[in-house]
């Protein structure tokens, strides 16, 4: 499993589950080029009264200070924020928090 076959199976779970799914396939040279602010969480979900952004990462590899600024703006801004690690157990975690 790597990183985009962990975002392709949380998207296809949360839209199993009713959630509308946003996340950007580019690489980040045309992300930025095309105005994207680097650091964005991977997915977007939204199923009112929700909205909740999720940032995924394989074992062992860390948060940009780029996503880092991301998370806490989000967070003071009063959105759901969650960051995940791959792991057998965390897809579980995942689905009780969509549900």
């Amino acid at each position: 499993m790597n990183e985009s076959h962990f975002r392709a199976a949380v998207a296809d779970l949360a839209i199993r589950l009713g959630w509308l799914v946003d996340f950007h396939l580019k690489s980040y040279r045309d992300n930025t080029r095309e105005g994207v602010t680097p650091g964005i969480p991977d997915l977007t979900l939204c199923r009112p009264p929700r909205l909740v952004y999720l940032e995924l990462k394989m074992p062992g590899k860390q948060l940009s200070g780029e996503q880092v600024m991301w998370l806490e703006a989000l967070r003071e801004a009063g959105v759901v924020v969650y960051v995940f690690w791959y792991s057998d157990e965390v897809i579980s975690e995942i689905v009780d928090i969509l549900k």
